[in-house]
């Protein structure tokens, strides 16, 4: 019985070192180069021209591991200073799912964001004219939207949900 466990495990150990097996070197190239071809991060810069003018900057992580659908993670800070009455900061993370079961991302998407707006403002008097006493509130976003690419830069969305401001159109580019 010894011997039998001995040559069985002779055997095994022959197999293991002729076998063609990566190197350690090897196997971390290959997914290095995978990872770098599934993920890319980008520079995101958008424009929102309604109510309260926003001009929002961040970066885009695109995720193209999925099997059937490419998505995109977005992180962003959202500014609009009237520099006298009205001033809106935030800070947002948006998700992006393509609808195209291509490895493209152009077309349909739809689109959850999540994060906190805070915005201050001059209280106004009722004899008209501005008051010295400043107003200001911190609230948290979520919304849905839909979205549309024109080309892998180039795009507009539209959003709805619980935010200072209801519903809001950007346009945007990602490079």
């Amino acid at each position: 019985m010894r011997k039998f466990c001995f040559n069985l495990l002779l055997a095994i150990f022959s197999i293991t070192l002729l076998s063609e097996e990566l190197t350690l070197k090897e196997r971390y190239q290959a997914s290095r180069r995978e990872f770098t071809d599934v993920l890319k991060a980008e520079t995101y810069i958008s424009v929102s021209p309604l109510l309260f003018p926003r001009i929002c900057l961040g970066f885009t992580v695109v995720d193209t591991l999925r099997k059937q659908h490419t998505s995109e993670s977005t992180l962003y800070f959202h500014i609009f200073d009237s520099f006298s009455a009205t001033k809106v900061y935030g800070f947002t993370y948006r998700y992006n799912q393509f609808f195209s079961k291509k490895k493209v991302r152009k077309g349909l998407y739809w689109l959850v964001a999540a994060g906190f707006d805070y915005a201050q403002w001059r209280a106004l008097n009722l004899f008209g004219g501005e008051s010295n006493r400043i107003s200001s509130i911190c609230t948290p976003t979520l919304a849905f939207g839909l979205g549309y690419n024109f080309n892998s830069h180039f795009r507009i969305d539209f959003d709805i949900g619980w935010k200072i401001l209801f519903s809001n159109l950007y346009f945007s580019y990602v490079w």
